[in-house]
Order: C-alpha cells, then sequence, then structure tokens
C-alpha cells in the first residue's frame, strides 16, 4: 500500500484528494491527479488495499488520513474526487455530515471538507456484485466489500450515510456495465449530476469527465452543457 503526492506546481492550491475503487491502486488515479495538479490544485492519492476489508474499516483509515492532512494543512480545503467503491467508503468517512449526525468535536468540518465529486458511484450497489454473490458466494471471504456493493431493497449499502451538508457532484458513465443508472445517483444530497460518455473502469480519467471535474472543483457545478 502507498500513497501518491504528485509535487504541486502551486503550493498555496486547495487540496484534492483522489481515492479509487475496487482492485485497483492508487496508481490509477495518476492521470486526473497530472491534470488537477497542472489546474493548481495540491493533489494526493490515497490508497487502500480494496479487497481486504468492508466499507466500514477502510472508511475508518481515510477519515484517519483526511484528518492527518487537515492538521498538517491547517486553513487548507481537503476536496475529494472518488471512483467506483472509493465513493461509498468516503461516504462513511463524511459520515458526521448525514442528516442528524452531530459532532462538536470533528475535525473535518464543513470548513475543512471543500467539494467532493463521485464517478460511477454504486450508491444504490452493484448488480454485478450481487450476482458474484449469488452463484459464488464463498467469494464473499476473499473480496470482503462484495457485500457492501450488492444490489437490492436489502443490501447493506443503504446502512452507509449519506452526506448532506457537501457540495457534491455525481458523474455517471453512460456505458457502465458494473453500476447501473439507478444506482447512481443520491438525490437528497447531490448539489449536481451529469452522465457522461465513458465506461466504468476509466471514467474518471476520460478527457471530458476530468474537464468536468475541475470544474466542478472550480465552481460547484458542471458545465452547463449537457450531455447524455
Amino acid at each position: 500500500m502507498f500513497d501518491i503526492a504528485i509535487r504541486p506546481k502551486n503550493r498555496d492550491g486547495e487540496i484534492v484528494v483522489l481515492i479509487h475503487g475496487l482492485f485497483h491502486c492508487s496508481a490509477v488515479m495518476y492521470p486526473l491527479g497530472r491534470f488537477l495538479n497542472n489546474h493548481g490544485y495540491v493533489v494526493f492519492c490515497y490508497d487502500y488495499r480494496s479487497t481486504r476489508g468492508d466499507v466500514a474499516k477502510h472508511a475508518t483509515r481515510f477519515k484517519l488520513y483526511l484528518e492527518n492532512l487537515a492538521r498538517t494543512y491547517p486553513g487548507k480545503r481537503i476536496n475529494i474526487v472518488t471512483h467506483s467503491l472509493g465513493s461509498l467508503v468516503t461516504r462513511q468517512a463524511l459520515a458526521h455530515f448525514a442528516e442528524g449526525a452531530t459532532d462538536p468535536g470533528e475535525i473535518l468540518t464543513r470548513q475543512t471538507i471543500g467539494r467532493v465529486v463521485f464517478t460511477a458511484p454504486p450508491n444504490r450497489g452493484s448488480k454485478v456484485a450481487t450476482l458474484a454473490l449469488k452463484w459464488l458466494p464463498f467469494i464473499s471471504g476473499i473480496l470482503r466489500p462484495l457485500a457492501d456493493l450488492s444490489y437490492g431493497e436489502f443490501s447493506s449499502v443503504h446502512e452507509i450515510p449519506i452526506p448532506t451538508d457537501i457540495e457534491l457532484g455525481i458523474i455517471a458513465a453512460k456505458y457502465d456495465h458494473m453500476v447501473p443508472r439507478d444506482s447512481v445517483q443520491l438525490p437528497s444530497a447531490q448539489t449536481d449530476y451529469k452522465m457522461m460518455p465513458a465506461i466504468h473502469v476509466i471514467v474518471m480519467n476520460t478527457p471530458s469527465v476530468k474537464r468536468e471535474i475541475l470544474h466542478f472543483l472550480q465552481h460547484g457545478k458542471f458545465s452547463t452543457s449537457i450531455v447524455e
């Protein structure tokens, strides 16, 4: 496990933390990181062993990572961009932003956390994960997050808190065969939503998507052009 801190061109820029999805590592977020770095952001690519724990375990470590950044860079806003499973990990890590949740001792506050972008998030689960658990039930002991990624009314994904006090943009991949369209959005929490012509595994590194991520980080909304 390793993290990549992209050497900033502008050390006064806001921080962006990138967090990858299942089966990936931090290096897969590097092209997006370089792009954002070139536009003035201080970028960190967070790494975790995605198959070795459930969402709650990953979220506990990710929150500690964010808290350490907040202490190391006091006064700087921390923005977050996620891919797939990383979106669920981020939701859990920011559970204290969920409606009705309060903790006056939190280090990660509304002033600390900036804007958040989810790309291809399985917010209501993945049908592929459900099929894998159905036909290969033993695999749940090897791929720990599958239970959290399963699709359906009774999936544990619905127990993951939804942050409501942050600026949240969600990007769906039009040609996504992993996450169904009705699983992506969080109508009660999202600030903006956009469907982009991309596939699941590389949506975050698609040139047009990178531009939309940058636009949201800069303006709190996606560009006005409609892409379906």
